[in-house]
């Protein structure tokens, strides 16, 4: 790689309009318009609808918090292929006025301002002239929904700037940023992290020693102290040896069929993410092109901070095809045979980074069969749909069930508020059940006289367990036991204090079995090997 393909120090990136929809996912839902309602995922909230943010309610707060607020809150969970069904109105509207725009996600998109400001008159005026535009469609279309537009320098400048909705002087994107909370950096981790270290600003994150940064943060650290300078470090594929990285899928004939589209794209996608690895680079921009059997041609650059891989980029692609080609399942047989059917399908590299600088391997580990396990992944996903194939996450707690928590395959996981590592007393030891219900079925624990054994306030056991009902008169000898394990947390909320006691319990034929007791009543919690 050559050594001008990083941006000298005394480069700035290139001024971006950045429009931001905040609160997108809850126009998914158009029947929250008149109601306090919420689109909930990984148990915090994600959008907010106009009377939820009267009554306090605002993103990223959990669930329970957001209900203090507004105890008759609706919750909606996200629906994304229709969030980006939505959106696609409004991408296609701004592309009439900025053929070049890049969208990162329903919600969010990017104009490099200089053509379409020397066109309009100045970046003040298209601003204006994009704000008007997007009025327009909203009232037409009877959409309720706010949005924000920004410019400075770089998209992660410009999407903070949209935030204030101000227009940054051209070189004042890195005194803008100094006094922002070092929170904003996109890193929840590192920002933690940061903010414990008595760094709490992006501009006290920025003088730090670059050296530093990459010896203690590694590359992602890095490049997120690049952003906090207001220097997004990115290559121009044209700088790389003058090697374009694209992939292209040529039809024999002409393909109108959404499912074999999605097919080729998911094959495409393989293919593409493979160069680049061979090459050890990451993809943050990518361009799909569409060439139709009447010559013409769609494009559609699409931007992921840490790189895309090939489920997030097969989800896009499945996306992006059904908005050109008129959705699934709203077609037809006429309409279908009516629309121009696909020659050819491309992606070609934008901008990349180095891949050491793109996000960390499955199970936010980095190991050598990460990406044959991602592969197998997105094949499940193409036969059992969309948010079907979920990935695990060690978290801290005391009950095996509130220890782990399940996101969707490829998407990033909520922000990690109860670690591990924390002291958790009344944490059961080692060795975890094998098997934790989800829903806990009733159990009665009985002594030698067949009285019910309990669990006092102070978590002190009352009889001897003897004998276990499981339920349809299963009944079970206890040879062993061990416990209890008494927990008590939210004492100070009487909303949502809990006490609860635990016990390990050997039964006759070495079967081992964890018991919960709460409010009184014994419930089967998980089995052990």
């Amino acid at each position: 790689m050559h050594a001008g393909a990083f941006r000298s120090e005394g480069d700035l990136p290139e001024r971006m309009l950045v429009v931001v929809f905040p609160h997108w996912p809850i126009v998914a839902h158009p029947i929250v318009a008149d109601l306090a309602a919420i689109v909930v995922e990984n148990g915090r909230v994600l959008a907010v609808s106009s009377r939820a943010r009267a009554h306090g309610v605002a993103i990223g707060q959990h669930v329970r918090e957001a209900e203090r607020h507004s105890p008759d809150l609706a919750r909606f969970a996200r629906e994304r292929a229709t969030e980006f069904h939505l959106f696609t109105h409004v991408v296609q509207k701004i592309h009439e006025l900025a053929p070049n725009l890049i969208v990162r996600e329903p919600g969010w998109i990017a104009i490099p301002t200089r053509g379409p400001a020397r066109y309009f008159g100045g970046e003040r005026t298209l601003v204006h002239v994009i704000d008007q535009t997007i009025r327009d469609l909203m009232e037409s279309q009877g959409v309720r929904c706010d949005w924000e537009i920004g410019i400075a320098e770089g998209s992660f400048g410009a999407t903070l700037a949209a935030r204030d909705g101000v227009i940054v002087p051209p070189g004042d994107t890195a005194a803008f940023l100094a006094d922002l909370p070092v929170g904003l950096i996109g890193e929840p981790e590192l920002s933690d992290l940061l903010e414990r270290l008595g760094i709490r600003t992006l501009g006290a994150f920025a003088k730090l020693r670059e050296s530093d940064v990459l010896e203690r943060f590694g590359m992602r650290g890095f490049f997120a102290q690049q952003r906090a300078c207001a220097r997004e470090l990115v290559w121009h594929t044209d700088y790389i040896n003058k090697e374009e990285i694209a992939s292209l899928q040529h039809f024999d004939e002409p393909v109108g069929e959404l499912e074999t589209l999605f097919e080729s794209a998911a094959r495409l996608s393989e293919a593409f993410c493979e160069l680049l690895r061979e090459r050890g680079l990451c993809c943050t921009i990518c361009e799909l092109s569409v060439v139709r059997d009447d010559a013409r041609t769609d494009t559609r650059l699409w931007q992921r901070g840490h790189g895309w891989d090939t489920r997030a980029l097969t989800e896009r692609m499945r996306w992006q095809l059904s908005s050109w080609m008129g959705g699934e399942g709203q077609m037809n047989s006429d309409e279908l045979l009516a629309t121009p059917g696909v020659s050819a399908l491309s992606l070609r590299a934008h901008e990349v980074i180095d891949a050491q600088g793109s996000q960390l391997g499955f199970w936010d580990q980095v190991r050598e069969n990460d990406q044959e396990m991602a592969r197998v992944c997105v094949r499940l996903e193409g036969m059992l749909g969309q948010n079907m194939v979920m990935q695990a996450r060690l978290d801290g707690g005391r009950g095996p069930i509130e220890r782990v928590s399940y996101f969707a395959f490829g998407e990033p996981g909520p922000r990690q508020t109860k670690r591990p590592a924390m002291p958790w007393p009344g944490r059961l030891p080692l060795p975890n059940p094998a098997l934790v219900y989800g829903e806990l079925p009733e159990i009665v624990l009985v002594d030698v006289d067949g009285m019910n054994v309990s669990v006092d306030r102070r978590g002190i056991l009352h009889g001897t367990p003897a004998r276990v009902e499981l339920g349809r008169g299963r009944v079970f000898e206890i040879k062993g036991w061990s416990g209890p394990w008494p927990s008590e947390e939210l004492w100070w909320d009487p909303r949502h204090a809990t006490r609860c006691a635990r016990l390990q319990l050997l039964l006759r034929g070495e079967r081992a079995l964890l018991v919960l007791c709460s409010r009184g009543r014994w419930h089967l919690e998980g089995e052990y090997d």
